[in-house]
Parts: structure tokens; C-alpha cells; sequence
């Protein structure tokens, strides 16, 4: 059947000039899951094709609820880049696009061309909006919106404290034009969770039910049946919150485990276990937050000073005071856009002395004071002006997926005692974060109790004594990536991250080049490391990785690969406890070789540097692929 998209395409793509045509739709075959329940997987395929690129972008259609087909149809968007006809193609490697612009500016951005190339152009890239995410217009489930302008939220708020009996003290953007104190907090928290009381009355929350993380693992496993064929293995590559898509996978379909990459893993994955307090994962996520910001701002000054010995800026552009102070103001007020649950006015952050002190090393040198106090506060306004043409405060989207998953059910008594106990724990650290803000308090998706609705489908991890529910066999090992600098996802053990699978290989980035800690350079050392796996499935020797010293070796003759310099002690310690866990952080390359004779490898290897008083990384003199450890007759 052929459908003709014509009325679809300044949906998919805007006003453009390419040429776009109507093709075949295709029917996807069934898969099959024996996770607690079999489902069927219904894709339909409709494409609208760019004549002028590589590229096409269409709808792909998907069950509402897997394991109730007359529940109706959702519909996601998609764009595909494909390899060249005369080149053999090997699959596809699914990512998500990028929420805050278009499909086609995503891939027309460069992002998928580099991945394209750095994975031997032999891949076919698909990236897709998920459920409750992109455009209402062609993603069912839709997103979950609240205020369609700054003048109507604040309208609610302002509305909502009088008759609440709460004094306000906001500007045109919702921000605070004093320095926040207990009874600030009270007040809030009693507006957000009418917030989200008046936002969901205005949705559809039968649809709302069908957002979650599981469903969208499914409509993933359809999406890789209609492009790869049923039953195909699936490769997926997971930036930050992304990446829980391919924890869930692997969880859900581990026979299907193709080059599955998890880039910086959030925590926030960890709110789903059982008894998990909220408000302690905030705050770990703030100071880990916190610190890798007092970090990039030293890094900062040593670039400023001469010294970038380090490798902590990208090359492929000339550096100036001016430059360095934006990226890093940019970057913290992501990191308040993430974790902080209020604004504060320009005048407001202007008296935060932490801030101010530590933008004064940055113009220490200026001609006069009046210049550096000049200079400082132009840097704090950059923090604001961002945050002026931000509509949704609210961040509903990240709690419709987040907070759908959570395994606990809502009750109003348990939403008011946790309500409670956080609101006598943000009161009593408030100055947790003095960089982000003098005062804090959580943003929405650490509310998670507040929001009533949960998805149709969960997946419970963990036991609710904290144990993994089962063991699981992966088909081929999942390559872990974790940043010890990323403000935005502190390391965590990798048990926490994959419960109940022990095969994979863990990657740790040391020292994160300033503002993108995780973007994708196919020139250092992760990039080339994430590269070789996606592109031939080369699984590296779990190491720390530093592109001032390339990827470091083990600092004792112990082996493990977690105790180089420079990774913070608190990681360390959590990582390397356990000694068989030790182990399969650092030679997890199962499959490759017999665990005897890998033990053995090592033992000698180990032994010859306790000799000679050096440890060498396997391959650097022996002809030996340093890449995967092993020998060529591997």
C-alpha cells in the first residue's frame, strides 16, 4: 500500500526546498519476548524521502500498548542515513536525536555524518524520537506540555499563590528577586505540586500511561526487525538519559544485544529501585555536580594561563578569556537547568559571593576594579539569558517517562510524608551547591512521588532488598562510558547500571575536556575506543582514559584498571572493594579467550613488571593489538 505523506511533510521537515516523495510502506514480521509475557511487534514503515541527500525521514507506526493490541496505534518520527549502495551493508545503529531541534537539523548538523564515518560508513544511522517526546503533531504518545507561553505560566503561578495565600516575588521569568529561605521552600514545593495537579488535569492520561521506558525499548526492537530483519541484533548508542533506553534493552532482550553503548549513564535511573530516597540522589547528583564544576572552572584558568597540558579544550578553535568564561557560564547554567527546581534573578546571583570569587580569577588581571567588577557581572547575565525564551519550567517530559517508571505506586499519604521529610532536608542544606545557587531546591524529576501516573509496562531491576531480580547472558558485551568530570552523570558502579549482568566493559574518562564532556571526537581516546566497538566490535581492555597521557596503564602490579591517578578516590573506593568485581571491571573480555588462560596472560604479564618495576600496556612493543589485548592469533 502506498501512502501519500504529502500533508505530513512541513511536519517532518519545515520550510525547506527539498524535493520530497512519497514511497511503499512496509510491513514489519513479529518478535517475540519471554519477559515475564509474549508480545507481538507491530511496526508499520512510512517514508518520505529527500531526493537531494542520503537521508529520509518518515513515521513509524507502533502499538500503543505491546501487550494489548486494541489498545490502538502510536505513531513515532524517524530520519535514516544509509550507507552507499555500492558499499556492504552491515546493519544499523540506533540513536536518539537530539530533543531541542529538528530530525533534519540533526542530521544535517554534522553530528550523524561524524558517527556515519567513524563507524567505516558501513552502518546505516537512525535516530528517532521517542514516545512523549518531539513534536505532538507526529509523535503518539505526545509530549507532556503544560504553558504554551511565559505569560501564561506565570498567570498560573500568580493566580495560584493568591489563592493559596502566598506572597510572590517573581519576575516576567519566573524568577526569584530575593535570596530564597525556608519559607520560600514551603511555598514552592506547595505550587509545584499544584503545578502538576493543573497540568495533569489538561492531559490525556490514558495516553500519558503509555509513555515508559519499556514500551519504547519495544518500539525499538520493531524499528530494528523492519530495518534489519526480524530477530537481527541490535545495535543502539545512549548519550546521558538516553542511555537508560539501552540499559533497559539489554535488560528486556539481552538475546538480542548487539554494539550496545552506554555514554555517561544518569543516576536518575537509580530513583526506580525499591526504597530509593529521592532526595539523596539529588544530592549526590548536586555535589558530584557541583565539584566537577569547581573543577572545569580551575581547568579554565590553567588554559588561561598558558597551560593546556592537560588537553582539556577541543583544538578546532582559538581560545580567549571571552571564550572560556562563556562556555563554562553556558555549562553551569545547564547544570542549573538540570538540578536546581527554581530561578533567581540577575540581581540575585550578582550577590552570590562563591560565584563572584570564582569568576574574579578570571580577571584578576584586568586594568582597574571597576573593569573586572564589570567583567564579572556581564558573565553572571549570560547565566540569564538562556532561561529567557524557556517556556516550560515545568520539565513535564522528563517526569512523564521518568516517573512512569517508578516501580512504587502513588498514594497521597506517601507523597505527603516524602513531601515532608525533603522539604526539612533542602532547609537544612541549602547551601549544598554554593556555585549553582546560594540557596537550592530540587528540580521536578527528584519529585517523582508527586506524579500519579505510572506506565503500563515497568521493569523492575532490583529486589526490594536491593539485590539484581536474576542473572542475565548478554548475546555480545555492552561498552560502558562514564566520565569522572561530567557534571551531568556522576560514575556509578556498574552493577548499579546493568544489575544482574556481569558481561561488559567499562570505559572511565578521567579528565573531561571543558563544556562537552561527552561529545563525540573521534580523535581521543574514548572516541576512538566507542569507534572500534560500534564499527568492528573490538571490546577495549577496561581502562581509565586521559588524551594528555592516551589511556593510562595501571598504576600497581594489581591490574586494576581503576586505580590510575586521577580518578577521584570516592570512585575508586566504591569500584574496587570487591575483588571479583574488581575483576570483571578489568578483563571482562569474555567470549575472546578462556578465562584460565587469560588469568594466566595476566599473572605473567604482572609478574614481569613487578620485575623490571614497569607496567606496560598490553600491545605497545609485543605486535600485539593493542586495541583488544590479545594476540594476532586472536
Amino acid at each position: 500500500m502506498v501512502s501519500t505523506l504529502w500533508r505530513d511533510a512541513p511536519k517532518l521537515f519545515g520550510p525547506s526546498g527539498n524535493k520530497i516523495r512519497a514511497v511503499t510502506t512496509v510491513k514489519t514480521g513479529r518478535t517475540t519476548h519471554d519477559l515475564h509475557q509474549t508480545t507481538r511487534a507491530h511496526g508499520s514503515l512510512r517514508q518520505l524521502e529527500v531526493t537531494s541527500a542520503d537521508c529520509s525521514f518518515g513515521l513509524f507506526d507502533v502499538l500503543l500498548n505491546w501487550a494489548d493490541p486494541d489498545a490502538g496505534q502510536g505513531r513515532l518520527r524517524y530520519g535514516k542515513c544509509s550507507v552507499p549502495h555500492d558499499v556492504v551493508r552491515e546493519g544499523t545503529i540506533f540513536v536518539m536525536a537530539d530533543r531541542s531541534q529538528s530530525l533534519l537539523r540533526w542530521l544535517a548538523g554534522g553530528t550523524a555524518e561524524t558517527i556515519y564515518n567513524s563507524t567505516g560508513r558501513k552502518y546505516d544511522i537512525v535516530a528517532w524520537y521517542p514516545r512523549g517526546n518531539g513534536d505532538a503533531s507526529a509523535t503518539v504518545p505526545g509530549p507532556a506540555e503544560c504553558f504554551t507561553s511565559d505569560a501564561e505560566r506565570k498567570a498560573f503561578y500568580v493566580q495560584s499563590s493568591l489563592e493559596m495565600g502566598i506572597e510572590h516575588f517573581w519576575g516576567d521569568h519566573m524568577e526569584y528577586r530575593h535570596q530564597q529561605g525556608p519559607e520560600d521552600a514551603r511555598d514552592w514545593l506547595r505550587l509545584q505540586t499544584k503545578m502538576i495537579e493543573h497540568c495533569l488535569s489538561g492531559q490525556n492520561q490514558t495516553m500519558l500511561s503509555y509513555i515508559g521506558t519499556a514500551a519504547t525499548v519495544r518500539d525499538l526492537v520493531a524499528m530494528a526487525d523492519a530495518f534489519d530483519g526480524p530477530g537481527s541484533p541490535i545495535n543502539f548508542w545512549g548519550v546521558g538519559e538516553d542511555a537508560r533506553i539501552g540499559e533497559y534493552l539489554l535488560q528486556m532482550f539481552p538475546e538480542r544485544a548487539g554494539r550496545i553503548v552506554l555514554q555517561a549513564p544518569l543516576s536518575l535511573a537509580t530513583l526506580s529501585r525499591p526504597g530509593q530516597n529521592p532526595f539523596e540522589v539529588w544530592r549526590e547528583d548536586v555535589r558530584h555536580a557541583h565539584d566537577s564544576m569547581i573543577k572545569q572552572f580551575a581547568m579554565g584558568l590553567e588554559v588561561l594561563h598558558g597551560d593546556d597540558s592537560n588537553g582539556s579544550l577541543p583544538s578546532d578553535r582559538q581560545w580567549t578569556r571571552a571564550s572560556i568564561v562563556s562556555g563554562l557560564m553556558h555549562t553551569l547554567e545547564d547544570v542549573r537547568r538540570t538540578y536546581v527546581g527554581w530561578r533567581n534573578s540577575l540581581e540575585v546571583d550578582l550577590d552570590n559571593s562563591a560565584l563572584n570569587q570564582t569568576l574574579g580569577q578570571f580577571f584578576e588581571q584586568a586594568t582597574s576594579v571597576d573593569v573586572d567588577t564589570a567583567a564579572v557581572a556581564n558573565s553572571v547575565a549570560l547565566l540569564h539569558r538562556s532561561q529567557l525564551h524557556s517556556v516550560e519550567l515545568t520539565d513535564l517530559r522528563r517526569m512523564s517517562v521518568l516517573c512512569g517508571d517508578q516501580l512504587g505506586e502513588y498514594g497521597p499519604a506517601t507523597a505527603a510524608r516524602v513531601s515532608h521529610d525533603m522539604l526539612s532536608r533542602i532547609e537544612q542544606e541549602f547551601d549544598l551547591a554554593p556555585l549553582l545557587a546560594t540557596s537550592i531546591f530540587p528540580s521536578l524529576p527528584y519529585f517523582c512521588h508527586l506524579w500519579p501516573l505510572r506506565a503500563t509496562e515497568r521493569l523492575r531491576f532490583f529486589e526490594l532488598d536491593g539485590t539484581s531480580v536474576e542473572h542475565r547472558n548478554v548475546a555480545f558485551p555492552p561498552l560502558i562510558v562514564q566520565y569522572d568530570m561530567n557534571p551531568f552523570a556522576p560514575p556509578r558502579p556498574p552493577s548499579s547500571i546493568l544489575p544482574g549482568i556481569e558481561e561488559f566493559s567499562l570505559m572511565v574518562e578521567s579528565k573531561s575536556r571543558l563544556f562537552e564532556a561527552t561529545r563525540f571526537d573521534p580523535q581521543t581516546c574514548i572516541g576512538r575506543s566507542i569507534s572500534d566497538y560500534l564499527r568492528d566490535g573490538i571490546l577495549p581492555i577496561t581502562r581509565l582514559c586521559r588524551d594528555d597521557e592516551g589511556a593510562l596503564q595501571p598504576e600497581d602490579g594489581r591490574g586494576s584498571c581503576l586505580h590510575a591517578t586521577g580518578l577521584s578516590p570516592s570512585v575508586r573506593s566504591e569500584w574496587v572493594s570487591d575483588a571479583t568485581e574488581t575483576w570483571l571491571l578489568c578483563a571482562n573480555v569474555m567470549g575472546f579467550v578462556a578465562i584460565a588462560s587469560l588469568i594466566m596472560f595476566l599473572a605473567n604479564m604482572l609478574a614481569q613488571s613487578h620485575a623490571t618495576g614497569v607496567i606496560r600496556l598490553v600491545g605497545e612493543d609485543e605486535g600485539v593489538n593493542p586495541r583488544n589485548g590479545l594476540g594476532d592469533q586472536y
